[in-house]
């Protein structure tokens, strides 16, 4: 019987205690001490000492053998060539008026009306498929029986119930 007891009684201590954490955990996100330093601020992260240059290092020099020799490339020079103009270009709106204006800019074209083909297959008549008939489903799920009695329940709706319910305006 004491057992039992115990158990419950830890495992009760034990989400109190959690709780507790918790509320300390959201008020230290919701109030975040500001003046707060990381301890790794101050940490030389070189391996504990600073570079020091205790002496110069000798090294071999760096020689390097052309196996392969590349022929030399002569070009020709382009004296016949002229330079690349783009002109003067303007931003001033085109001249519409005197001998460039058209003439004929505000006549109305006489148009006719041409009938349309009629598609082919137009005219053929298609058999819908039967068995498609619509129904009332009979599957009894879980619930139906109280389906059926607000079914049973309801009366139609009004078009202005219907609009209040999907909140449209009159």
């Amino acid at each position: 019987m004491r057992i039992p007891l115990v158990i419950a009684m830890i495992l009760l201590f034990s989400s109190w205690a959690s709780a507790q954490e918790t509320e300390q955990r959201i008020h230290r996100i919701l109030n975040p001490d500001r003046n707060q330093a990381s301890n790794l601020q101050s940490k030389s992260f070189s391996g504990g000492n600073a570079f020091q240059k205790s002496s110069s290092a000798s090294s071999q020099t760096f020689n390097f053998t052309e196996r392969y020799t590349p022929k030399g490339f002569v070009s020709k020079s382009y004296s016949n060539t002229t330079p690349y103009s783009t002109g003067k270009f303007s931003s001033h709106a085109a001249n519409t008026k005197g001998q460039y204006e058209i003439p004929v800019i505000t006549k109305k074209v006489d148009t006719k009306a041409v009938d349309t083909r009629a598609a082919p297959g137009s005219g053929k008549g298609y058999a819908a498929a039967t068995g498609y008939d619509t129904r009332e489903f009979r599957g009894r799920g879980k619930s139906q029986d109280i389906f059926d009695q607000q079914k049973k329940d309801a009366k139609p709706m009004t078009i202005d119930e219907v609009r209040e319910l999907l909140d449209k305006n009159k």
